[in-house]
């Protein structure tokens, strides 16, 4: 009778089957879970990383509106045939040098040019580059077609120009045209926004995200596991009898 009690018992072979079958749904499923928050996460970047450069190109209109508006007496001039074009003196430089560099300091913006309607650089915090044309840079062409343009850049290959003082952050690139009275384009801005905060408190963000997603879901994987895993346990263990 007891050889006949323990041949009804599942052995460890009777179970193999199930249990290699479950482990490797586990691991599908484990794959699964794992390559949506891979994608998730870097969905969730790229979304965030473009939100903080479309504020830094609104911030950047808004700041080169506020210069143009406060400057405008000094960087625009008139010809005696009416036509308005940008200029500055040296002793207007160094006045609109002081003012700019205490003005821009409370808004993360690093450099600044000033661009005439022949792409001749007129000012520039980066002393070393003004009076130079940049007639290769298609973005400044743009730019004085009329269209702002912004865009995140690498910090290796943003510099338009070679002599140009090479700053180690991750900046915006934002031209701005600047318009005359009688709405013509006569120059353009364009200004550096140092982001490398904000690109910090989006990873923060993306990091604190996928963890929450991450102990939500392998909570939820570990229930499921743990209920399929008795399930499989108690059809073992019932099978015989049943037989």
């Amino acid at each position: 009778m007891s050889s006949t009690l323990f041949d009804k018992i599942p052995g460890p072979e009777s179970r193999e089957p199930v249990l290699r079958s479950l482990r490797s749904f586990y691991l599908i499923v484990l794959f699964i879970i794992i390559a949506i928050l891979i994608v998730v996460s870097f969905e969730m970047r790229f979304f965030l990383k473009e939100l903080v450069v479309h504020e830094a190109e609104r911030d950047a209109i808004r700041i080169s509106s506020a210069i143009r508006d406060h400057e405008i007496g000094r960087l625009v001039k008139r010809k005696e045939n009416g036509q308005y074009y940008l200029a500055l003196s040296q002793e207007e430089m160094l006045k609109l040098d002081q003012e700019l560099r205490i003005f821009l300091a409370s808004f993360d913006i690093v450099k600044i040019k000033i661009f005439n309607a022949e792409t001749q650089i007129i000012y520039s915090t980066d002393s070393k580059v003004i009076g130079k044309l940049d007639t290769a840079n298609t973005k400044l062409a743009k730019a004085l077609s009329g269209d702002a343009t912004s865009r995140y850049e690498n910090k290796d290959s943003i510099w338009d120009l070679t002599s140009e003082e090479r700053i180690d952050v991750k900046l915006v690139e934002t031209y701005v045209p600047i318009s005359s009275l009688n709405g013509k384009i006569i120059g353009s801005f364009e200004i550096y926004k140092d982001i490398t905060h904000d690109l910090m408190i989006v990873n923060k963000i993306l990091i604190r995200v996928v963890g929450i997603l991450l102990i939500i879901t392998m909570s939820i994987f570990g229930g499921v596991v743990f209920v399929m895993y008795r399930a499989s346990n108690a059809r073992q263990a019932t099978r015989p009898s049943q037989d």
